[in-house]
């Protein structure tokens, strides 16, 4: 089944993967909702994704969702995504202020696609180029004509 969240807040949630929503084989849509200061803390297994982690073939689709002072211990400051997940970040979905260790913004190695998308101000990753917005490593990006993330 899908779950669906329209108009839900998450804030200052803690947890190894995902610090608001984990996603393990599942179908996930996020619209008009607010993550805040969410947090993934360090793990030896598959650490990240501030404030959603995804894993084995999960959809996650964002909508009109906004994403602020998320962090990661590790990869993914608002978001990791593992190969074969699939993220699609449409219609002013939202990034600023984020911050992680690795990986910035997006963390992916699965497929991401956006649309109408803005990596905004404020998001830090000391090893990922761009200004801490993505990181593709060996995943998919499909861009569909969005030019606000800087990559």
């Amino acid at each position: 089944g899908t779950t669906s969240l329209d108009s839900v807040t998450f804030a200052r949630n803690t947890a190894q993967r995902g610090g608001a929503i984990f996603v393990n084989v599942g179908i996930v849509e996020v619209t008009n909702s607010v993550f805040l200061s969410n947090t993934a803390v360090a793990s030896s297994v598959n650490p990240g994704g501030g404030a959603i982690y995804t894993r084995q073939t999960s959809t996650v689709t964002i909508d009109d969702t906004v994403f602020t002072g998320n962090q990661s211990a590790s990869h993914g400051c608002a978001i990791l995504n593992l190969s074969p997940s699939v993220v699609t970040l449409q219609n002013n979905t939202r990034f600023a202020y984020n911050t992680c260790t690795d990986g910035g913004v997006v963390w992916n190695t699965g497929t991401v696609n956006l649309d109408g998308t803005a990596i905004l101000d404020g998001n830090t990753s000391p090893y990922c180029s761009g200004g801490g917005t993505l990181n593709m490593g060996s995943g998919n990006t499909n861009a569909g004509g969005d030019t606000s993330c800087g990559f």
